[in-house]
């Protein structure tokens, strides 16, 4: 069974629970509700303790004095559904008022913007109202989002669609803005360049490397939180021990502790631990340990590249977003065309002339769901010392199909993820070369450190995840 189809079999289980035992809570909060998926809007319903059937009214009762066990308060946008590739359904926020039996004037639009600037809030609007209907939407053409950044700048902000019919243009028309913008002073970190998927991105690592500019793949899964790392709960373990200790300088602190410990800088952990902190002053160890625990995989310098999904909730000042479906096979459609020329959008010029390079590099970036976490050889005492020993020097690894390591493995691929495979076929015609990202603190599972036959009382161990430069032919 892969996780996605266990996730979802946890879920029916849990729900199958609940209708024989309900919930004991009387409030439940769902928020990013358009993008539940049937098996998850039944498990909201139950926790919800909705009852479908309709009870007779009691004569002379007031509206709000019907038997109901729970209450469920919501929150979601129909216009931002992101998941439908995992079976999320735009239909159950849509029907909310009518399974909750919610009055017309129960429905309270919340229309104020207040992270984009008026233009791209106009665009945005222009774009969603030509492909949507008015009837498929829950906002009305009355009821439309606006921008209360208005005092911020006379512009409102700035927004430009170009055209390309080879993804290798726009990286380097998009690798090329970046350049100038921080050549003119924006810091690196404020630009952003999102795609559907991972692999979208491996042009514009290219053509960024190629400017000499630095950049940085953001994935948000929660393993990967800075706090997760071991330099992370080393960090924050040898902090809260004494949280009243004073702080003068937040980094000169952490820097000494790290250097205490003897652990390497080049986790990367540890530049996104320093970015966290980075305004932090005259403060307490247990502040620090506070907000490496809010602390994000995001460094202080380096154009972010992740993906829609990954990046929904973040905020930049500059972004640059690649669709394949619009503007590579040229279906930005007329209604989208009037649309958005009506306010005022303009091209953004690509050089679609350049030759295309033969060879590109770029970098895969291991996930947690890419390794085998509870590897036998690293749950026993010698892999957890050989593990201890990359912390503080951080050398190659040296990649044996799904094992990783320098004299003794470190990090191991699952047989069934696809990177192993994607590797191997990268690995036919370039060229494949691996270090450590990160370290994991990877938590005790009983029954995985049984199979493995672990028999010591530890209640976690470390896994290196992996980071793979990549040189191999541009596909046409």
């Amino acid at each position: 069974m892969n996780p996605e189809d266990r996730f979802d079999w946890l879920i029916r289980l849990a729900s199958e629970q609940l209708r024989e035992q309900p919930a004991p809570y009387q409030y439940v909060l769902v928020d990013e509700y358009q993008d539940v998926n049937p098996a998850q809007y039944e498990l909201i319903t139950r926790l919800a303790a909705f009852d479908r059937t309709p009870s007779k009214p009691t004569p002379g009762a007031d509206e709000d004095d019907r038997e109901q066990p729970g209450y469920l308060v919501a929150v979601g946008d129909d216009d931002q559904n992101l998941y439908s590739f995992q079976g999320a359904d735009i239909e159950f926020i849509r029907r909310f008022q009518q399974d909750y039996d919610i009055p017309g004037d129960g429905v309270v639009p919340l229309l104020s913007n207040y992270r984009s600037l008026p233009r791209l809030v106009e665009a945005a609007n222009a774009f969603i109202e030509a492909a949507l209907p008015a009837q498929a939407r829950l906002k009305g053409d009355s009821d439309r989002v606006v921008s209360v950044r208005t005092a911020e700048t006379t512009e409102g902000g700035e927004v430009q669609i170009g055209r390309y019919r080879h993804r290798y243009h726009a990286a380097l028309g998009v690798a090329c803005r970046a350049a100038t913008l921080i050549h003119g002073g924006a810091p690196a970190h404020q630009l952003a360049v999102l795609a559907r998927e991972w692999t979208h991105l491996h042009e514009v690592q290219h053509a960024l490397r190629e400017q000499g500019v630095p950049y940085q793949l953001l994935n948000v899964r929660e393993q990967l939180r800075p706090a997760a790392s071991l330099i992370g709960s080393a960090l924050r373990e040898a902090l809260t021990a004494q949280p009243d200790m004073p702080a003068a300088d937040a980094h000169a602190t952490l820097n000494s502790l790290r250097e205490g410990l003897g652990l390497s800088e080049r986790d990367r952990a540890w530049a996104a631990i320093l970015h966290a902190t980075q305004d932090l002053h005259n403060t307490t160890w247990g502040a620090l340990a506070l907000r490496i625990d809010a602390a994000r995989p995001l460094a202080q310098d380096g154009v972010v590249l992740s993906t829609y999904h990954s990046a929904k909730g973040s905020e930049f000042d500059h972004v640059f977003v690649l669709n394949e479906g619009m503007c590579r096979h040229g279906l930005l459609s007329r209604p989208y065309q009037t649309a958005l020329q009506a306010i005022g959008i303009q091209a953004f010029a690509l050089p679609t002339d350049e030759p295309l390079p033969p060879r590109i590099r770029y970098r895969i970036d291991g996930d947690p769901a890419d390794l085998y976490i509870s590897a036998p050889e690293l749950l026993g005492e010698q892999g957890r010392a050989a593990v201890n020993r990359y912390a503080h020097h951080w050398p190659d690894l040296t990649r044996n199909h799904l094992r990783l390591s320098t004299s003794q493995g470190v990090s191991r691929l699952g047989s069934k993820g696809t990177l192993a495979a994607r590797l191997g076929r990268v690995q036919a015609q370039g060229t494949v070369r691996a270090q450590g990202a990160t370290i994991l603190r990877c938590e005790r599972d009983d029954e995985w450190y049984d199979r493995a036959g672990y028999v010591g009382t530890a209640t976690h161990h470390h896994h290196v995840l992996p980071t793979f430069d990549i040189e191999e032919p541009l596909r046409e």
